[in-house]
């Protein structure tokens, strides 16, 4: 009898420290999202001031917009998933939606060259077929972010100018909420003459 309640008592012990674990991981993983959420508002401004003053430009120089017409058909599509485990159907979502879009894409397979952010998504992508090579990992910090962002942005370059990619889709998710997001495309280049 001793011997079982010294048992339970252990495990309660060992239950109480493991309450305490989860409740320090889910404080940093709270503090962590509003830092990601307070860099998303201040990129909000800059993508609205980036994209004024592009409209601007192209508005007063349409001649630029002749030099976005390309000439071939080979596509980059970037894939934004998630580096995180126990993030629900985050990244089957963006998965789905992406091989949908992929399978959309008016252009033989060899002519599409898939990236990944965020090794979780990958493997979906993989079992389906597509060569994605080495994912992006996900930056940890919002201090991560901008070297996150230069890596990826010369691989682009490399992929423009060495294999001739002439358009860019991004397929990521988009808050729709406070707690819920949706997957969602957005071609980069060419640049979208509507706009």
């Amino acid at each position: 009898m001793t011997q079982t309640l010294e048992s339970m008592r252990r495990r309660i012990e060992t239950a109480d420290d493991l309450h305490g674990v989860v409740r320090v991981m889910k404080a940093l993983a709270a503090a962590s999202v509003r830092q990601y959420e307070t860099a998303v508002e201040s990129l909000a401004q800059y993508k609205r001031t980036i994209e004024a003053g592009l409209q601007i430009l192209l508005h007063n120089q349409p001649e630029a917009m002749a030099a976005q017409n390309p000439a071939g058909d080979r596509w980059a599509v970037i894939v934004f998933g998630s580096d995180q485990g126990m993030c629900g159907s985050f990244n089957e979502q963006v998965a789905s939606f992406a091989l949908a879009q992929l399978d959309a894409l008016p252009v033989a397979r060899e002519d599409r060259t898939v990236l990944v952010v965020g090794a979780r998504v990958a493997g979906r992508l993989e079992d389906a077929g597509y060569e994605v090579g080495e994912p992006f990992r996900m930056p940890g910090t919002v201090a991560g972010i901008t070297s996150a962002v230069g890596k990826l942005l010369l691989e682009i370059e490399r992929l423009r100018f060495r294999h001739g990619v002439d358009r860019l889709l991004l397929i990521h998710h988009r808050p729709s909420g406070p707690m819920a997001s949706a997957p969602e495309r957005q071609q980069l280049l060419p640049l979208d003459r509507d706009w």
